[in-house]
C-alpha cells in the first residue's frame, strides 16, 4: 500500500523524467494507491493507468468531529465595530514556497492600509524570523501581526474560533490539512489553485481560489 504525500511531488515528477519513470515503477508495484483527494487520483493514474482500481481516494482526512463549526460568523461580522480588527489567520510551514511573503506583500497594499488588521502566523520555519523582523519594521497601529509558533489541542481551537480569514496563498500541496481545519470550523477561506484545493473548495460557494502568486487577488 503507497500513501504518497506532498505537493512538490506534482513539480518533482514534471521536471524530471528519471523521477517519473521511478514514479512509474513504483506505482506499478503497488496494490493500492492511497490518494489526497481526486486531484491526486487522477494525476498518479495517468502515470501508470494500467490498473484504475488500485487508486483509492480519500477525500477528508481530519476528524470533522475534532472542530466546532461557527455559523455565525458572517452575522458576527456584519455587526464588528470599526476598531475591531480583522483576524486573518495562516497556518503551516513558515517558508516562502507556503506564499507567506505574497500574504505580506497583500498586506502592504494600499487598499487595506487603514483598515484594522490582525494578522496571527501559526507555525515555524525557516522564513519565521524574517518575518517577524518584517512586521516589526512595518507595523503600524492598524495592523498587528502574531507568531505563536506551533500550536496544538485547546490553543489551535480558541484561533480557529477568533479567525474571521484563513488564508492558504502556498505554491504547492498536497491536500491541506490546515484549510480543513478552518473550512471544518467555519472559517471562510483563501487557498491558492494547487494539489486537492480545488477538491475541498468550490470557487466562490465554498471559499475562495486564487492564482499561485497572485498578490492582487490576495489583497482583494
Amino acid at each position: 500500500i503507497l500513501a504518497p504525500r506532498g505537493g512538490p511531488l506534482e513539480y518533482e515528477i514534471k521536471s524530471s523524467r528519471l523521477f517519473r519513470s521511478f514514479v512509474k515503477l513504483i506505482l506499478r508495484r503497488s496494490s493500492f494507491v492511497i490518494c489526497q483527494g481526486n486531484f491526486w487520483k487522477d494525476f498518479f493514474s495517468s502515470i501508470e493507468p494500467s490498473n484504475p482500481q488500485k487508486y483509492v481516494s480519500i477525500p477528508n482526512w481530519i476528524d470533522l468531529n475534532s472542530y466546532v463549526y461557527n455559523d455565525k460568523r458572517t452575522i458576527t461580522n456584519i455587526n464588528r465595530k470599526d476598531e475591531e480588527p480583522v483576524v486573518i489567520l495562516f497556518m503551516g510551514w513558515v517558508q516562502s514556497d507556503k506564499g507567506v511573503f505574497d500574504l505580506y506583500s497583500a498586506l502592504s497594499d494600499e487598499s487595506l492600509k487603514d483598515k484594522h488588521l490582525h494578522v496571527a502566523i501559526l507555525g515555524d520555519g525557516p522564513a519565521r524570523e524574517e518575518l517577524i523582523a518584517y512586521s516589526k519594521k512595518h507595523s503600524n497601529s492598524k495592523h498587528t501581526y502574531e507568531f505563536p509558533g506551533w500550536v496544538h489541542g485547546p490553543s489551535k481551537a480558541s484561533y480557529l474560533a477568533k479567525a474571521d480569514i484563513f488564508i492558504l496563498p502556498s505554491y504547492s500541496e498536497g491536500m491541506p490539512n490546515s484549510l480543513m481545519e478552518a473550512m471544518a470550523s467555519g472559517i471562510p477561506s483563501i487557498a491558492t489553485d494547487v494539489g486537492a484545493v480545488k477538491d475541498l473548495i468550490t470557487n466562490n460557494e465554498s471559499g475562495l481560489v486564487i492564482k499561485v502568486g497572485d498578490v492582487k487577488a490576495i489583497s482583494n
